[in-house]
């Protein structure tokens, strides 16, 4: 259906069916859910110029620049992001790559080149994980790297099930 060269006129008119991205980055995955015909609500996501690039690229229709965790605390909220149909996150993953320094850093705040605050990051799947609670998606796609679930980081996708209600993410 689309070949190298597409642009945004070229995606199907949205379904009735809604997408709403965490940790948005520049819209890789809202991008696809558009390409797949449906209504991407949104996002929220914490570094300003992805942020802007997300904005300035999607044009969504409801967009928060800001930490998840400050976004779980809100209430007023637009009532459609209570009727979705996919609620999709990619929390970081640095936390469980097998790649780099892992559970030493578990815990442990940290500051980013990119002007973010201080924050720990493996806390940030289960901060998704009360996303999910707060807005009750019919859906919920969370991507991540494979290292969550091996050696010392398996007890970090055990809890992620049990917050999740049980089943799986």
């Amino acid at each position: 259906m689309y070949g190298w060269k597409w642009y945004m006129k070229d995606i199907p008119t949205p379904s009735k069916l809604t997408a709403f991205s965490m940790f948005a980055s520049l819209g890789g995955s809202s991008l696809g859910y558009k390409l797949a015909g449906f209504d991407v609500l949104g996002g929220v996501e914490i570094d300003k110029r992805f942020a802007r690039l997300y904005q300035h690229n999607l044009k969504p229709k409801f967009f928060w620049q800001t930490d998840i965790r400050e976004f779980n605390r809100l209430d007023d909220l637009t009532p459609q992001l209570y009727e979705l149909d996919v609620l999709d996150g990619s929390p970081p993953c640095s936390s469980f790559s097998i790649v780099g320094k892992r559970e030493k850093f578990w815990g442990q705040k940290k500051k980013f080149a990119e002007g973010q605050r201080e924050q720990t990051l493996d806390d940030l799947v289960f901060e998704y994980c009360e996303t999910v609670k707060k807005l009750r998606p019919k859906i919920v796609v969370m991507e991540n790297v494979p290292g969550l679930i091996f050696s010392k980081a398996k007890p970090y996708a055990v809890e992620v099930i049990k917050k999740a209600g049980g089943g799986g993410l």
